[in-house]
């Protein structure tokens, strides 16, 4: 713990959460990039909970319809013959921000990588893929995201862009906020019928504990 004062806002709990899928395999090798034995500041490595994130523009959900087209001599429109629905596409912006700070103080520098900079490295290494000891190269994890109650599914990280906020601390450059635009992709083990009501997503993911 630091000396840090009680944050002005608290983070939005399973509200708003990103989970690495329990399911998967490398969890551990995914813990050990989170947080090395020799860091001062320490995360989940598992859960990321937010307390901002921008929500003025709304949240948008994507996805295309995908056709083959057969064209016939004489007739004016091509037959159309369904071949899939793209993978819906949710992309959020999340905010961090160094809570009731001020530019100078102990331990300012832990405090501000562990309240911005670590989760917001979080989320950039969702990205990328983790090398093992014994060089193996592993694909970036499938996540668990929980939006509410709209929607509960298993995603992958497509893009991830992060800008880092002033003001910025004057010993070590560290920044006091960013900001971490990401683009989830839908990887649902197990597609059905779509769920009109309820938690969209949720029926691929059953048995989870939330």
């Amino acid at each position: 713990m630091t000396n840090a004062p009680t944050g002005l806002a608290t983070p939005l709990s399973d509200r708003l959460t990103i989970r690495i899928d329990p399911s998967w395999p490398y969890w551990l090798e995914w813990g050990k990039v989170v947080n090395s034995s020799d860091s001062k500041v320490q995360i989940d490595p598992l859960k990321l909970a937010f307390t901002f994130i921008d929500l003025e523009g709304g949240i948008e959900e994507s996805s295309a319809a995908n056709y083959g087209d057969t064209d016939i001599i004489g007739r004016a429109e091509a037959y159309k013959t369904y071949i899939s629905t793209s993978n819906k596409e949710i992309p959020l912006t999340f905010q961090f921000r160094a809570q009731g700070l001020s530019t100078s103080g102990p331990n300012i520098a832990e405090i501000l990588q562990r309240e911005v900079v670590r989760p917001a490295r979080w989320l950039d290494a969702l990205k990328y893929p983790i090398i093992t000891q014994s060089g193996l190269s592993i694909a970036p994890p499938p996540c668990l995201l929980q939006v509410g109650s709209l929607f509960f599914g298993r995603v992958v990280a497509t893009d991830v862009q992060i800008s880092w906020q002033n003001p910025f601390d004057p010993a070590t450059l560290l920044p006091h906020g960013a900001e971490v635009s990401v683009t989830f992709s839908v990887v649902r083990r197990v597609v059905g019928n779509y769920p009109m009501d309820g938690v969209w997503g949720a029926r691929s993911v059953q048995g989870v504990n939330r």
